[in-house]
């Protein structure tokens, strides 16, 4: 019986969440930072990964 009590109030603020009209943002790891600057983090990996752009556009092996 408690469990009933529980999952009615679980699906209570689910339904109560939805109906609030707030635009939904997704999250992001790190405020204010690009992703590329989330995980390129020293000279040497930035580097790396232009290199390896240059490789796809230009398609050398």
């Amino acid at each position: 019986m408690e469990d009933e009590k529980v999952e009615e109030k679980i699906r209570s603020l689910i339904e109560q969440a939805r109906t609030t009209g707030k635009p939904t943002k997704p999250p992001r790891l790190v405020s204010g930072k690009s992703s590329l600057a989330q995980f390129i983090r020293t000279k040497e990996q930035a580097d790396e990964l232009m290199e390896e752009l240059d490789r796809v556009f230009n398609k050398v092996p």
